[in-house]
């Protein structure tokens, strides 16, 4: 998957800069994908076992990103940061009321009513 190849890369990468990595926050619209959590959490216990990485999903992950990007203009805390972007997908499915959470219903571009 290329979430996954992406994670590896950047965690090879990563591991040799720095030697006190060990936690990976996961937030924004696939934070709180237990499919996404589990396989990255498989992926750092089985490809870096000497790293003892921790997988964290906030319980806002959802909204961590804003939250940090307003903390961070109101009192810069954060001293560097490692990416310089971030990488992501939109994915959407037809609506289908006795399936879907009325939470996450919304309309596409086209109109057409997507979750």
């Amino acid at each position: 998957s290329g979430i996954l190849e992406c994670t590896r890369s950047s965690l090879s990468h990563l591991t040799l800069r720095l030697r006190d990595l060990n936690t990976i926050y996961l937030v924004g619209g696939f934070g709180g994908c237990k499919y996404v959590y589990s396989h990255i959490e498989n992926l750092v216990h089985t490809e870096f076992p000497d790293v003892k990485f921790r997988v964290i999903v906030p319980e806002d992950h959802k909204l961590a990103i804003a939250h940090g990007a307003v903390r961070y203009r109101k009192k810069p805390i954060i001293r560097s940061r490692l990416m310089n972007r971030t990488y992501g997908i939109a994915v959407s499915v037809k609506y289908d009321p006795s399936v879907h959470n009325k939470e996450h219903f919304c309309y596409n571009e086209d109109g057409d009513e997507v979750c």
